[in-house]
């Protein structure tokens, strides 16, 4: 079975958003038919940022977290 694979924006608006966005990206984890493309998980430093956002277009869904400053 081929897993969903779904990435995650969202503004870095305060570190309790930080917190719920990274909750959800953990619930959506465990769920055994996605995975997360999420940047708290694959983009640290020595990471290629290029490399991390071409995967959006490679992602089956995305999902968008918006807040008013997002907006």
């Amino acid at each position: 079975m081929r897993r969903t694979r779904v990435l995650i924006s969202y503004s870095q608006d305060s570190e309790e958003h930080k917190e719920w966005v990274g909750g959800l990206a953990d619930a959506l984890e465990r769920e055994s038919d996605i995975d997360v493309i999420f940047d708290m998980y694959d983009l640290h430093a020595g990471k290629d940022l290029t490399k991390f956002m071409e995967q959006a277009a490679e992602v089956d869904r995305v999902v968008v977290v918006l807040t008013p400053e997002y907006a």
